[in-house]
């Protein structure tokens, strides 16, 4: 029975993680259009330029989950549409189990980070989009 319980515990957790990840991630896309749509130009300064891309969770403590971006040109025949993805990684109460690639959430694919070897940050919650110059 308290097995049981402790594991209704842990679960309510990483739900509520779960859902923190997905709004803060909507959030950012969200942010990210608004610029673009008031002066595409700023997308480069405000998100291509800054290194690193990270961001703080809202509501997760910032030693326990960390937000990531890339963001590049679609091609350089086209440079007023950008390729977005948006990942969200954490650790689980008392750091028991990291969520996403980003282990040690830096917001770099460290050494051994990389499980699937295609040079991006895969989470849990991860957002990918495209904005575009209108």
């Amino acid at each position: 029975m308290l097995l049981t319980f402790t594991n209704y515990l842990i679960i309510n957790d990483s739900s509520q993680a779960l859902n923190l990840a997905t709004n803060m991630a909507v959030q950012k896309a969200e942010e990210m259009r608004k610029v673009a749509m008031t002066d595409f130009s700023q997308v480069q300064t405000l998100y291509v330029d800054p290194a690193p891309k990270i961001f703080a969770v809202d509501g997760l403590p910032p030693t326990s989950a960390m937000g990531s971006y890339t963001i590049a040109p679609d091609d350089a025949l086209n440079p007023a549409l950008y390729n977005v993805v948006i990942s969200i990684c954490w650790l689980e109460r008392g750091g028991r189990v990291a969520r996403g690639e980003d282990k040690n959430l830096n917001g770099v694919l460290d050494p051994g980070e990389d499980l699937d070897n295609d040079g991006q940050i895969d989470a849990p919650v991860q957002l990918a989009f495209a904005i575009a110059r209108r």
